[in-house]
């Protein structure tokens, strides 16, 4: 033991000092054991061949050692006496192929025999022997080897081998560790190899010949978790007959960890073939067949080696299943839900052995497509990898799916098919990018266009691995979109339904039908918010969810949806045969609203809290809650309804949704409330811009809808409706999926409010089909008779039906619908053609209106389907009759000045007289009257000042009195269009505020302002009778813009003098036409402060050398104060009216 030891330490010295250290190549003590387990090699020695000879191997069971004896003689050097040769037995374990070393003794004296010498050298004594402690020996399968160096610079090594068939100790046992010396008879060589186990060996029998069991197989599969296997086992010399008491037991051993698992495989007597041997041994093999399958469904992850034990009549031998032949295998199992494949493999560098792989790792080396599991968290290892995409798709389509796990193909580690996924569409850096989708995976013309930002799933539906675009289906339209789009970002993102963790959803809500839309697929609670579409339909339960990507059929559950959207059915949905079809957003342009305008009015001030526009010009951000854009503006949507023939109710729901209820920056400061121009790259430099909020309205419905969205020849038709992404204006107007319905969701809320006098009016027909349907003149078929055709490949347009007729018929059906015509009609009932120029925003084209007479067409009753059920059926848009209908509205061109004559005057917000704003009004008081409200039986109702100190157009400062409570002055207040300018005759002039609250009354109430003979005032108004001028309204602070009345005879008019405005607020006044901080004399507070004019003169101009032009002027009047202002923040009127 102490020389073993020593050994040891000699060896790991040489090693530190004659080899380089590096990682994995290191030696160690085993557990301190008495030898070096090494995977290196020795690089010192000189190698040579060897010619190795077994003497003795035999165990000893006095000493429990084994004792091995022979020589190794290394060629072309002396082998002699005299020679210094050491001797190492190395036993390589077949699995890490590590090496323990054992060292041997020299055998000199009392050696079997001499080996002859040969090539002049003495090989007479290369003998070694050694008694071996086998219990040190980790357990493992071991190639045996001897080294020998001579003279420390020549080493042979050599397997032991067994060529002469030697008698050799074959199985061992040592307190329940079991050795199995065996001789591998698949090797020319004949090589001895040791296996060792802790648990000790399946059977300790010694068969009566030197021949290892024999073990074969004919067939065998594996699948779901199966394996069945058929083959023959037995020993020579032993018999397997019909009288013999013969069990079997198939052994599946971990080669890593040799945990067992075992099997009774039993026999059978109807085996393949009659088994003969070479050298018959007299004994019957009938028995020698099994045919057997046993599960192995839950064996563990690993390799394993195949043995069968079998017994006969006492006799127990064990074998490795081996296949010379490299028989076909069976194809793999694959446990898709443990993510488990299982195979039979052939292990060439062990004896030919065939080995259980369960985890079998597929190698995608030179393959392109892996088909993988998708969870939550990762993607598992490939199943199957192939060049061909088909191919890998039909192998997804045949795997397994789980609701945690999804079907993959991976490209390059990038998804490119699953068996169920939703698009992600939210892939492109900002929302400034739109993504396209075409009605084929070839076509360049785009259908529609989306932008992610605005909604980020869609269904996927299928791949094109030619164009690697993807065909999706999101708001209606099923459509490709193409990996790179023409800005080259990424247009799409697969995304496996077990990774999608917020995905768009319908529900109801009290009666309600809401849609729930996504924003970031693959976050948790990552939505928009939600959109309110409507009542929901009888089938639609409440505290469910219901999938749907284009909100006409709803879905249980997703996959069922992915489906049919995939076989181009709906046949499994909740409503299969009765597709809903939101009213308001399948609402055709060409009808009228119930509502009037100061339903509209009483909506946006009343319940929505809109008092006023924007009378002091904040910027958007500083909007405060009760001011929009949006304004008093119910009668321009309601005359544009009346004169176009658009309703105003989806127009005020796109209004309400594109300028952010009139709040939007473009709304502020482009007065435009419909998003007008505003492209998804430069939405704020390319938006149109209006000098009114009304014109901007009236465009909107003349030129965006009558000749645009609903008009036949342009290029946006798809349905007049507001619609999705499949027909209607949705489909070019805005890129948001669900644009359409979120202006619907306004109309209904607005509905919702003022009682639901719209709701189902109408009846609405859908051509659900893709076919080209025409609308023809009358009911004859004929090419003459058709006006134009509903578009080919666009489905679900509406149509309002206003009547039915009997016509010609088609397949045998004679009945047909009247319809409103979307498109304007000419005096032949053809499609009117618009000018080019009709829309330019200098056009002085006259406009075009809709006469709801002339734009009737008729459709054959087989071509569209009836989709609600009104009240009653084919209303008329002309038949409408609304509250104020025989109402006329006259705008005083001068203000007129009326008396109340009773007590507690009622103010309305309407001049209907219906909603009560709450103001109340005293009598004998002077009132400012704007617009009368009249009948042919005369005077119905004024629109009075209630709030003169605050009046503003643009602020609720306004309302609606009985014309009974009033009674005309004879006082008119005409406010100049252009400022004029007088001069005081007198001293000490009065300025008086002029009115009291409501009270108009110009010469009373001294506010306490003197003004002196010839000072020069800008007059703004004037307060007149039939007898003549009363007063004038003069600016007397031009730094506050603040104003009063003087009496007529104390003031002259100068025409000669002239006057100019500021054009931005908080202009500067200063002593002198130069830019420095110390000449500030003022600041003009306001934008258009008029300011007489006295002079002009060139000066600085900020930031340049230039010059530029000021003017002197009258900047505070009554204490006759002057001052210079740039001409880049004021100018001339009569310049700006030259304009």
């Amino acid at each position: 033991m102490k020389n073993k030891k020593l050994l040891i330490l000699m060896s790991l010295l040489f090693i530190f000092i004659v080899m380089p250290i590096s990682k994995g190549n290191s030696f160690s003590y085993a557990n301190q054991k008495d030898y070096v387990i090494s995977n290196a090699t020795n690089l010192a020695y000189t190698n040579k061949k060897g010619i190795f000879h077994i003497e003795t191997f035999k165990f000893d069971e006095t000493k429990k050692l084994l004792d091995f004896r022979g020589y190794l003689i290394v060629k072309d050097v002396n082998n002699s006496a005299s020679s210094n040769i050491k001797y190492t037995l190395i036993l390589e374990n077949q699995q890490t192929k590590q090496n323990i070393e054992i060292e041997l003794e020299r055998w000199l004296e009392d050696i079997p025999f001499t080996p002859p010498n040969i090539d002049g050298k003495d090989y007479s004594r290369p003998w070694f022997k050694g008694l071996i402690d086998l219990t040190e020996i980790p357990q493992g399968d071991y190639t045996l080897y001897v080294k020998a160096v001579v003279d420390k610079k020549y080493e042979a090594k050599e397997l032991v081998t067994n060529v002469f068939s030697k008698e050799i100790t074959r199985k061992i046992e040592i307190n329940g560790r079991g050795y199995l010396f065996r001789t591998n008879y698949y090797s020319r060589q004949l090589p001895i190899e040791l296996f060792v186990r802790d648990n000790g060996l399946l059977s300790y029998d010694i068969p009566p010949t030197r021949d290892n069991a024999m073990i074969t197989y004919t067939s065998s599969t594996i699948e779901k978790g199966k394996l069945r296997i058929r083959g023959n086992t037995y020993n020579i010399g032993i018999s397997y007959g019909s009288n013999n008491n013969v069990t079997r037991k198939l052994v599946l051993e971990n080669n890593e960890t040799f945990e067992r698992f075992t099997y009774d495989i039993g026999y059978i007597t109807n085996g393949d073939y009659q088994i003969k041997l070479r050298v018959p041994d007299g004994k019957d093999k009938t028995k020698a067949w099994f045919d057997a399958e046993i599960d192995i469904s839950d064996v563990p992850l690993g390799n394993y080696s195949i043995y069968v034990l079998t017994t006969s009549d006492g006799f127990s031998d064990f074998g490795e299943l081996t296949d010379i032949f490299f028989a076909p295998l069976p194809d793999e199992d694959i446990n898709f839900e443990k993510e488990v494949i299982t195979k039979l493999v052939h292990n060439q560098n062990k004896r030919l052995r065939i080995e259980l792989v369960v985890g079998y790792e597929i190698s995608c080396s030179n393959t392109v497509y892996e088909v993988v599991y998708a969870s939550a968290i990762s993607y598992s290892k490939p199943f199957k990898c192939y060049l061909n995409y088909n191919a890998a798709k039909e192998f997804m389509d045949s795997m397994d799916d789980f609701s945690d796990k999804t079907p993959t193909i991976l490209k390059n580690g990038v998804v490119i098919n699953t068996r169920y996924g939703l698009l992600n569409l939210r892939t492109k850096p900002n929302k400034n990018y739109n993504t396209n989708m075409y009605p084929t995976a070839s076509s360049s013309l785009a259908y529609t266009y989306i932008n992610g930002y605005s909604a980020g799933d869609a269904a996927f539906l299928e791949y094109h691995p030619t164009s690697e675009r993807v065909l999706g289906k999101i708001s209606g339209y099923t459509g490709w979109i193409r990996r790179k789009d023409g800005d080259g970002q990424t247009g799409y993102e697969i995304v496996p339904l077990s990774k999608v963790l917020s995905l768009s959803y319908y529900y109801v809500n009290n009666g309600e039908i809401r849609h729930r839309i996504a924003n970031k697929l693959k976050e948790k609670n990552s939505y928009h918010g939600y959109v309110r579409l409507g009542p929901a339909p009888d089938y639609l339960e409440e505290g469910k969810q219901y999938y749907s990507f284009d909100g006409n059929y709803f879905y249980n559950d997703l996959k069922t949806m992915l489906d049919d959207y995939k076989k181009g059915t709906y046949e499994n949905s909740v409503n299969a045969e009765t597709p809903y079809y939101n009213y308001y957003q399948y609402l055709p342009a060409r009808t009228k609203s119930n509502y009037t305008l100061w339903e509209i009015d009483y909506y946006l001030t009343r319940i929505k809290g809109f008092t006023q526009k924007n009378p002091d010009n904040k910027a958007a951000v500083d909007l405060e809650k009760h001011e929009s854009m949006l304004f008093n503006e119910g009668r321009s949507f309601f005359n544009a309804q009346e004169t176009f023939g658009s309703n105003m109710m989806p127009a005020l729901g796109v209004s309400i949704n594109e300028s952010a209820s009139g709040k939007s920056n473009i709304a502020v400061t482009n007065y435009n409330v419909f998003g007008h121009g505003a492209i998804d790259s430069n939405p704020y430099g390319n938006a149109t811009k209006y000098s009114l909020v009304s014109l901007s309205i009236f465009y909107h419905n003349d030129c965006y809808v009558s000749a645009g969205y609903a008009n036949f020849y342009d290029w946006r038709y798809y349905g007049s409706h507001l619609g999705n992404k499949a027909s209607g204006m949705n489909v070019k107007y805005a890129s948001d999926p669900y644009w359409g319905e979120k202006a619907a969701q306004h109309y209904y809320l607005i509905d919702k409010d003022l009682g639901m006098k719209d709701y189902n009016y109408y009846t609405i027909a859908i051509k659900q089909i893709p076919n080209a349907v025409n609308l023809r003149k009358d009911t004859i078929i004929s090419t003459q008779t058709v006006s134009y055709s509903l578009k080919e490949d666009v489905i679900n347009i509406p149509v309002v039906l206003i009547g039915e007729a009997t016509g010609d018929s088609y397949k045998g059906n004679s009945k047909w619908y009247r319809v409103m015509s979307d498109s304007l009609l000419d005096e032949n009932s053809d499609p009117f053609s618009f000018h080019k120029d009709y829309c330019k925003k200098d056009s002085t084209i006259n406009r075009v209106n809709y006469d709801w007479d002339k734009n009737e067409l008729y459709i054959h009753s087989s071509f569209v389907t009836i989709v609600n059920t009104p009240d009653e059926f084919y209303h008329h848009p002309k038949d409408v009759v609304l509250a104020d209908s025989g109402y006329e509205y006259e705008l005083f061109e001068e203000r007129k000045v009326f008396k109340t004559i009773n007590s507690n005057v009622v103010v309305y917000d309407d001049a209907l007289l219906n909603y009560d704003s709450g103001k109340r009004l005293q009598q004998n008081k002077n009132l400012l009257v704007l617009e009368r409200a009249y009948t042919t039986s005369g005077d119905v109702a004024y629109r009075v000042i209630y709030d003169i100190d605050n009046y503003h157009p643009e602020r609720l400062t306004t309302g609606w009195v009985s014309a009974e409570t009033l009674e005309d002055t004879g006082v008119v207040n005409e406010i100049y269009e252009t400022n004029k300018v007088f001069k005081v005759t007198n001293s000490n002039v009065v300025i008086y505020k002029g009115y009291d609250n409501y009270h108009f009354e110009p010469l009373n109430y001294d506010l306490g302002k003197r003004v002196q003979q010839d000072t020069y005032l800008v007059v703004l108004e004037r307060a007149y009778t039939d007898n003549g001028d009363i007063a004038y309204r003069v600016i007397y602070d031009a730094i506050n813009n603040k104003s009063g009345w003087i009496n007529k005879d104390d003031l002259v008019e100068e025409p000669e003098a002239k006057i100019g405005k500021t054009t931005n607020n908080k202009i500067r006044v200063r002593s002198d036409a130069v830019l420095n901080d110390g000449n500030v004399l003022a600041t003009i507070a306001n934008k258009d402060t008029p300011m007489i004019i006295l002079d002009s003169k060139l000066g600085e101009k900020p930031d340049s050398k230039e010059q530029v032009l000021w003017y002197k002027v009258i900047y505070d009047p009554i204490n006759n104060k002057t001052g210079w202002i740039i001409s880049l923040y004021f100018q001339p009127i009569e310049e700006e009216s030259s304009e």
